[in-house]
């Protein structure tokens, strides 16, 4: 004999158990899933299992019609669990239910149905390593270039003008985004390198410099220095806009981008690297360019 007890469940363990008697073999064949067989829970927060009972058999009588047999009643049935661990360290549940009503419970009329709790749902894809990438990218910080001249303070028609930026921002720059959810969490690193420098002289023409240029150094002959970021003006800048409003101060409007190459790497529960394209940063400046005529006075 056992006693009976209730085990409190809710709603939807409720309607779990409804569907394992629904599609449980053994439960069927003892009357847990008849026509008017289901589940539903107490007030008290336990499961009672209805299951349908055969109807009452038709009779026959002699000369007359045959009557049909009776409409399946429902039965009330009350369950219990017991949780267990298998060799293997899983955890199973065992539920008895057995006809309701009763104080003392007999073990003949119960029905042992064993549950096989659903597997858990594989746990999400990590962070995509490219979209962390990008997030690292959008976090960079560029150092604007400024640009340097010679002659610094008016450029002369038909003389090579000297371009430069600070040497100091030719260099890498770096940041790193991290993200997690619960496939694990994602670092990438996102890498700009100074590839190129463009000028935009202002008349129309531009240059492109493979570095930050060459500084001019006043100390040393103009003979003895070089660079492959100069550019020689065919006009002056008479005419074009004056930065102070000076018409004296007409200037050409100048420019200077340099172009970054963006590579990045990333590693956690994820890795990969690859490359995002190019940034760039730009300085303004102005350069007035003037004409200077030679004349040659004869005594």
């Amino acid at each position: 004999m056992l006693k009976r007890a209730i085990r409190h469940f809710g709603a939807t363990t409720a309607v779990t158990i409804a569907m394992l008697y629904a599609t449980s073999p053994s439960a069927s064949a003892d009357g847990l899933n008849g026509p008017s067989g289901g589940a539903y829970e107490t007030s008290s927060g336990g499961i009672v299992v209805s299951a349908g009972v055969p109807g009452s058999p038709g009779t026959s009588v002699p000369g007359g019609p045959s009557t049909p047999g009776g409409g399946g009643a429902p039965s009330p049935f009350e369950c219990i669990s017991t949780s267990t661990t298998d060799n293997s360290g899983a955890q199973e549940t065992v539920l008895m239910c057995c006809p309701a009503g009763n104080e003392e419970l007999g073990m003949g009329n119960c029905q042992q149905v064993q549950v096989t709790p659903p597997a858990p749902p594989p746990p999400p894809p990590p962070p995509d390593p490219g979209t962390v990438a990008a997030q690292a990218e959008s976090q960079i910080s560029l150092p604007s270039p400024v640009l340097e001249k010679n002659p610094s303070s008016f450029g002369v028609v038909n003389f090579p003008e000297w371009f430069w930026v600070d040497a100091s921002i030719w260099h890498p720059v770096s940041t790193t985004a991290t993200a997690c959810n619960a496939g694990g969490c994602v670092s990438a690193t996102a890498t700009a390198t100074p590839s190129s420098l463009y000028i935009n002289t202002g008349d129309g023409s531009g240059i492109t410099c493979n570095g930050p240029g060459t500084a001019y150094d006043t100390s040393l002959p103009e003979t003895s220095q070089s660079t492959d970021c100069s550019h020689t003006y065919t006009i002056s800048s008479y005419g074009q806009p004056s930065p102070d409003g000076n018409p004296n101060d007409d200037a050409f409007s100048l420019s200077a981008t340099i172009t970054w190459t963006v590579t990045w790497v990333a590693s956690g529960a994820a890795s990969g690297s690859g490359s995002l394209g190019n940034l760039s940063s730009t300085g303004s400046a102005s350069l007035r360019v003037e004409q200077i005529e030679s004349v040659i006075s004869g005594g």
